[in-house]
């Protein structure tokens, strides 16, 4: 049933609204739709289950692989207290100092 367009007459003592047929209307399309079997729709269903979780399975590895990357700098710069539970900064660990280089004897020469 339609509320507005060409074909309606609105009965406003009833609210009720009357739709006129089309000629368009009253064809039936050559080809009726077929409901599929049970099995088919049941193939169907299963299907899109299966895609559906593939796709959830690639954002679950998407979003391991970033939670991996998150704990390893956090761990890189942070540490919890263990008896606390809160997370403390990680002081800077002070560059190495250079080793001295030997210097270079020449062989020595023979006579």
């Amino acid at each position: 049933m339609r509320k507005h367009g060409q074909n309606s007459r609105n009965c406003p003592q009833y609210n009720i609204y009357i739709v006129e047929k089309n000629s368009q209307d009253t064809k039936k399309s050559p080809r009726k739709a077929e409901k599929p079997d049970i099995d088919e729709r049941i193939y169907n269903i299963l299907d899109k289950a299966e895609k559906i979780s593939v796709k959830l399975a690639q954002i679950n590895e998407i979003r391991k692989k970033y939670n991996k990357k998150k704990n390893k700098k956090y761990k890189k710069n942070y540490k919890i207290d263990k008896k606390t539970g809160t997370v403390l900064l990680k002081k800077d660990k002070k560059a190495k100092k250079a080793k001295a280089l030997k210097k270079y004897k020449p062989p020595k020469k023979k006579k």
